[in-house]
């Protein structure tokens, strides 16, 4: 039977409001993988994020000389970096 990642982790949370602590072994590797899966999109925003913050920093340490060859100025950084990560 297929469920929701959802409904594993309010199984989880439910356990844990009452004291009860859940280990992966109690779970089975289903449940496992769904938890997982729950959690991907927020580890993936993770690495978005400090990928976005080395690219800002990279272009910060950058002299106005080197942006402007670029096209750029400071206050373009910000915009660029979150432009880059929408493509």
């Amino acid at each position: 039977m297929m469920t929701h990642p959802h409904t594993t982790l309010t199984a989880i949370v439910a356990a844990s409001a009452v004291g009860r602590v859940l280990f992966p072994q109690q779970l089975g590797r289903a449940a496992v993988r769904k938890l997982i899966c729950a959690f991907e999109p927020y580890f993936e925003g993770i690495r978005a994020g400090r990928a976005m913050a080395a690219r800002y920093d990279e272009f910060a340490r950058m002299s106005k000389a080197e942006l402007a060859r670029r096209g750029m100025t400071r206050d373009d950084i910000s915009q660029i970096v979150a432009a880059e990560r929408s493509e």
